[in-house]
């Protein structure tokens, strides 16, 4: 899983790479708005978390254009505790939560683990349409749903179908 982090302190910035590392994550860090890659190429990223303050550009319009072209693609935005403006703001251009500075990196990782898991049960959720769609008309057991849809390396619970 491959994180793009836009923050704008180095500190804050270290403190987050050093941390999602560890927890398993390539991360790659910029600190402008101007070094954010063109919303066309973000798709190698699973994740772009952006500090509210990061100078270099309007991030506001790059979350706009983000939004348009990849409508799933998710945002979690940092905001200080004394940001001048509402974070709405940020959401309505196409942030999906934020968090307050200072924060937690339990916090951090619980957040992005949380968006990536909703990922990956979007991607489910559109391979069963299909695998419901190639097979018209045929009754499909739980076991061969799971075998198609989840792979045999699946190691949740078999009830997920159900839910």
């Amino acid at each position: 899983m491959h994180i793009l982090v836009a923050e704008s302190e180095a500190k804050i910035a270290n403190f987050i790479r050093r941390g999602l590392m560890a927890d398993g994550f390539g991360i790659c860090l910029v600190f402008r708005v101007d070094e954010l890659p063109p919303v066309n190429r973000v798709g190698k990223f699973n994740l772009l978390i952006a500090d509210v303050e990061i100078a270099g550009g309007d991030l506001l319009d790059y979350l706009h254009r983000l939004r348009r072209e990849h409508p799933a693609f998710s945002v979690p935005v940092l905001v200080p505790e004394d940001l001048h403006c509402s974070p709405v703001s940020f959401l309505n251009a196409g942030a999906d939560d934020y968090l307050t500075k200072p924060f937690s990196l339990t916090g951090l990782v619980k957040k992005v683990r949380k968006f990536l898991d909703r990922k990956k049960a979007a991607g489910r959720g559109f391979a069963l349409l299909e695998y419901f769609l190639r097979h018209p008309n045929v009754v499909l057991t739980k076991q061969r749903i799971m075998d198609n849809i989840w792979n045999y390396d699946y190691s949740g619970m078999s009830n997920i179908i159900e839910t």
